[in-house]
Parts: structure tokens; sequence; C-alpha cells
């Protein structure tokens, strides 16, 4: 039979021009397969794309990288040669451009209409195998007949949906139990400790797990999210910021303050002296060899994110990724607001932190009450929930003076015990940009 009529030419042009110019969207499609492009050109395309993003870390393909890519296999050379009409690898890329998009969403319809086709092109192509059994089978019985036309539907479709293999819980736990004993043995933890040393008493910071921090405005969630992403960073951990207010600039001069102790307006415009100077040169060497990366995007969308959080993981082995900060419209009504930051939360959580294996620490803002807004929205998938405040002068007079001016509440932690309300981590400012635990205002508190 014929398939011509079941194949979309335009479709497939769209998603090889954009995976040309945004190979990370390769995590949008994990169904898609060169099998599914009915054009060989495309096939060929796609395996090439494929190839330089997924084991050569490409995130800009140029004619050189496509050339290249190409040319590594002896099959994919010679099928190239025979369709692409002796086109140059740039005039390609060049031609791309005009029909490539630049939307996740768009994209994905795409890919959804090749993989549709795909589909009915193999149950098409299964049909007529099916005609030729009956027909040589004539006597089969319909319990036969209909058990094979069910077990060859299902092998169709089970190419396109990656499982991992599918093993007994005795089997996975003795795999579980095994890596713990290496790490243990190596002295590995499974995850990295907060930079404040008596949280490890009730979580680290683990993959697949999401830490959510709610603070009042101008209460220093920003630092301690610097801070954590300084002390994962110090210590080998590929970490990325998303900072939805911060921007690039204040961002370093911040962290060259907490390695100076100069404060950020003096550093950006009062002359320093020899020692200062000396300071600031020793602090950014020290910043340039941090596997840290940071992001300054006010209107980055959750899919935007996604192909930025797996493109670092792919490139730089990812790890850590801090988001400065949930938060829904003001504007918008308070049921569609909760959504809204629930979806966000769920979306740190599963996909960011689940899907792509990364731990992730999530800042809110808590309203007047004390409360994250949308608590109930945002807390029901993060893993630990905690509340950065300012202690009320009663407080600071109860605790006493060495015991700081700020708190961290425990309230609610999947991974560990959590603080009744008068347990809170004791926080102090210290010189420079910087939070610090003070004394413990009930030292029989663990």
């Amino acid at each position: 039979m014929n398939l011509d009529n079941i194949k979309d030419n335009k479709a497939e042009a769209v998603v090889i021009s954009t995976l040309l110019y945004h190979p990370e969207f390769i995590a949008h499609s994990p169904s898609l397969q060169e099998r599914c492009f009915y054009n060989m050109d495309n096939k060929l395309m796609f395996w090439a794309i494929s190839k330089l993003f997924r084991e050569k870390h490409v995130s800009k393909i140029g004619p050189l990288e496509l050339e290249s890519a190409i040319n590594s296999n002896g099959g994919v050379r010679k099928e190239w040669a025979k369709v692409n009409n002796l086109r140059s690898t740039q005039e390609y890329i060049d031609l791309a451009n005009n029909s490539k998009t630049d939307d996740v969403q768009a994209y994905k319809m795409y890919v959804k209409k090749i993989i549709d086709l795909s589909v009915a092109r193999d149950i098409i192509q299964n049909s007529e195998q099916t005609i030729q059994y009956v027909l040589s089978n004539s006597d089969v019985g319909v319990e036969k007949l209909s058990s094979k036309v069910y077990k060859d539907i299902q092998d169709i479709v089970t190419k396109y949906i990656s499982h991992d293999e599918i093993r007994k819980i005795g089997e996975v736990g003795t795999a579980i139990w095994d890596d713990i004993q290496k790490r243990k043995a190596a002295g590995e933890m499974n995850g990295f400790p907060s930079i404040f040393p008596t949280l490890k008493n009730y979580f680290i910071y683990q993959k697949q797990e999401m830490v959510l921090v709610g603070a009042r405005m101008k209460t220093g969630k920003s630092i301690f999210g610097m801070l954590e992403a300084l002390n994962a960073a110090q210590h080998g951990i590929q970490t990325l910021v998303y900072d939805s207010e911060m921007s690039d600039k204040l961002f370093y001069l911040r962290i060259l303050s907490h390695y100076t102790g100069i404060p950020p307006l003096r550093l950006e415009n009062e002359q320093l002296s020899g020692d200062e100077n000396l300071l600031v040169d020793n602090a950014m060497k020290a910043i340039n060899k941090l596997p840290l990366t940071h992001i300054f995007n006010p209107s980055m969308n959750m899919d935007q994110l996604y192909s930025l959080c797996y493109q670092q993981k792919v490139q730089n082995g990812l790890e850590f990724v801090i988001y400065d900060y949930i938060k829904g419209g003001d504007e918008v009504e308070a049921s569609r607001r909760s959504n809204q930051m629930g979806a966000m939360t769920d979306f740190l959580k599963n996909r960011i932190g689940g899907e792509l294996d990364l731990a992730v620490l999530a800042f809110a803002q808590v309203g007047r009450s004390g409360e994250i807004a949308e608590s109930d929205a945002i807390e029901r998938y993060c893993s630990v929930s905690c509340n950065l405040f300012k202690k009320t002068q009663e407080q600071i007079l109860e605790d006493g003076s060495d015991c700081g001016t700020m708190g961290l509440l425990v309230k609610l932690n999947r991974l560990g015990p959590s603080m009744m309300d008068s347990e809170y981590l004791d926080l102090q400012w210290a010189k420079g940009l910087t939070i610090q635990e003070a004394a413990r205002h009930d030292s029989g508190t663990v």
C-alpha cells in the first residue's frame, strides 16, 4: 500500500528546522525517534542532531558540526549523499530559519502530528501482514486471531513509549541497598548538606526532592539562596540559580560583597583602597572557579526553564537548581492564582526535580499572616517547607541577643523531623552579605 498520503511534510520540516536552531527542544519530545519521520532526509537529519546534542553536548549547530555528525557514520553519509540534492549544510541551516518555530508548544504540536502519523503507518503495514496471515491460515480461530491482532497493536504502541525495565521490588531494593553501601564505603552522601550545619538533622538537599523556603519581603530569602548556591558550588556541585528579579550585575556584586565584606554600593560607586582591591581580585579568582550559573529572566515560562535545565544537565552535569521565586499575579483572582502557584510547584518538584533528577530549592513570599500565599497548593508538592522570618522584639529579648535576629522554622518535612513552633533555627546577619547560625535559644533541641 502506498503510504505517501499518510505523512505531513510541513510538520517534519518545522520539527527538523526547529531542532537545528533549538536542539535542546529534544527534551520536550522523548518519544520522537528517527523512524517516526517519513522522509529520509528528515530521518538522517534527526539522527545527526540527536547525536550532536545528546552525545557531543552541542547547543548551537553550525555547518561544520552538522557535517561532522553526518560523516561520522558511513551508512548515514551514504544515504545523505543520495537525498540532499547537493545542498550544502550551510544552505540547509539557512533555509531552516524560514520554517522553524521558537515556541515549545507549537513544536510539541508538530511532534505529536509526526508520531501520530508514524503510528498510523505502522498499523496499516501491520494490517497488511495480518491479511496475509489470515489468507495463509484460513482455519485460524477467532481467539487466536484476536490475540494476535491485540499483541501486534500493543507491540506497535510500545515502540513509541519509553519504559525502563520493570523489576520486582526485591530486585530494585537490592540494587538500591548496594548503591547505598558503595556510597557509604566511599564516604559519600546521598545529597549534600545546607550551609547551616544544624539543618542536616532535618534534611539535606537530594535529587528528585524540593525544599521550599517562604519569607516576607526584604527578609533575606535571596541572600539565603545565594549562600546555599555558593556552598554547593564550593563543594563541586554544578548549580543553577534562576532569578526572576535580581540582575546578573546585582547578584555578582552581592557575591563579591559576601567574599570581601565590602557593601555592594561601595563596590560599585566608590574608590577602593589597595587592600580592598586585592580582596576583590582574590574573590573574583575564586568565583571564576565555581560551577555556578545565574540566569536572570523575569518572564521565563515552564517549558523554557525545563529546556534550560535539561541543556545544563546534558552539557555541564547540573545537579542543583535554585528558583527565586514562586509567585502568582496580584491581579489574578484567588482560585486561579492558587492553581498557578500549585502548578509551578508541581512542575519544579516533579518535572525539574523528578524527571531531570535534580535537587531543587525554591522560594515563595509569605503574607502578613506568616503563611506562604496559597500555601495549600504549594506545600502539597514540596518535600520540605520552611519559614524564614525576622524575630519580633519579644523573641529577641526572650532568646537573648547572642541568638540572632532571624529564625528558620522547618514546619513541614517529608524527609525527616519537623520543628515545633518554638524550635526554630537561630540566624544572624554577619559582616558583609551573609547569614550565619547564631547561638541556640533552646540548647536542648537537636
